[in-house]
């Protein structure tokens, strides 16, 4: 346990506040306070073990405050994934589930908090911390010491038109989307991964950066939770598993979209078929628009053009997506650019970016 006193304002409190680590006990105060503020999936303990309780995945550390009486009044979670920068593995942390309880708020607890957990990585030797904070949240990163903003990611649109159908049916049994015989590629929709990311982009690891794509990881992100579904296609041709897209239904500001939130595929030409059948999947379930969030590193440019993506010019932007590093004095070199030249989209590590 980390135990660290926290400088609260005394000049409305004198209360001694203290930080550690919650663990599975904690829980049912956890749940009280995230729902205090947001519904789904917050308010669901299934959530919380899967993506921080029982993550088989990441190893993970759900940092509270708590008061004189044990009650949590704040806490933010890290969690580590594996990845690959230049082709040589590096750990990567994420600040994720930021809260602070309404009566202790303007006391510096967040503040506290982020800076507990960047000292314990300090003594780790950690090279990256980043975090995709909300619009309150990020207002402290601006001021917080040693973070850095970047705005250089980039949001591609797909508007759908024409006449879409209802899908009324749930199920999710593979089925055939799309099938290009001159091609020999065949687009298929199933949950499970029969191969990983790392695999189909064996040939691109050394030009890019991304968080380890394992199959393991894969079924663990998209097919273990019970609090968000996913739509994924894979690729198929003659030799074998050669792609996969994630496609996310949900609305935005009441309109039905769907997120292009993972794409890996190991030629041009396959991506291209992957982004074609994600309209016809968009259609088919009555999505209005396809959004593809991207860093600076963007494979597949051409085959978003050609599928009829558009890059919206920044001051049109509905909402900015602000992205966060700390950059550590020890690391052998700047790993915060690689955060925003990652080949990776609206998943970042356990977080959808929305």
């Amino acid at each position: 346990m980390h135990f660290a006193p926290v400088e609260a304002d005394l000049r409305t409190s004198t209360e001694r506040l203290e930080i550690d680590v919650a663990t599975i006990s904690d829980l049912p105060e956890i749940l009280e306070l995230a729902s205090r503020k947001y519904g789904k999936p917050y308010n669901q303990s299934s959530f919380w073990k899967w993506r921080y309780f029982e993550n088989p995945i990441a190893r993970v550390n759900l940092y509270v405050v708590r008061t004189e009486t044990n009650k949590i009044a704040a806490m933010q979670a890290v969690s580590m994934y594996s990845m690959r920068i230049d082709n040589e593995p590096h750990h990567a942390h994420i600040l994720t589930a930021a809260f602070t309880a309404p009566e202790y708020r303007r006391r510096g607890l967040f503040r506290s908090l982020v800076e507990k957990i960047v000292q314990d990585l300090w003594q780790q030797e950690t090279a990256l911390l980043f975090a995709f904070p909300n619009k309150l949240s990020a207002k402290g990163f601006r001021v917080f010491a040693g973070w850095r903003e970047s705005r250089s990611l980039s949001l591609f649109v797909r508007p759908l038109f024409g006449q879409s159908r209802s899908a009324a049916s749930s199920d999710r049994s593979p089925r055939m989307v799309l099938d290009n015989t001159s091609l020999g590629i065949q687009v298929i929709a199933r949950d499970e991964f029969l191969v990983g990311g790392d695999e189909i982009l064996t040939h691109q690891k050394a030009a890019l950066s991304f968080i380890d794509r394992s199959r393991e990881y894969l079924n663990w992100r998209y097919n273990r939770t019970s609090t968000m579904e996913y739509d994924i296609l894979h690729a198929e041709s003659g030799n074998g598993h050669s792609g996969y897209l994630v496609l996310k239904p949900t609305h935005l500001k009441g309109v039905p979209v769907g997120l292009v939130v993972d794409l890996a595929a190991r030629s041009h030409r396959t991506a291209h078929e992957l982004l074609r059948a994600a309209v016809m999947e968009s259609r088919f379930w009555g999505l209005r628009m396809l959004v593809f969030l991207v860093g600076r590193t963007n494979p597949y440019a051409r085959a978003l053009t050609m599928n009829g993506f558009v890059k919206l010019p920044t001051p049109i932007v509905p909402r900015g997506f602000p992205l966060f590093t700390y950059d550590f004095q020890h690391a052998e070199k700047k790993m915060a650019p690689a955060v925003t030249d990652m080949h990776w989209y609206l998943t970042w590590g356990d977080t959808d970016v929305v």
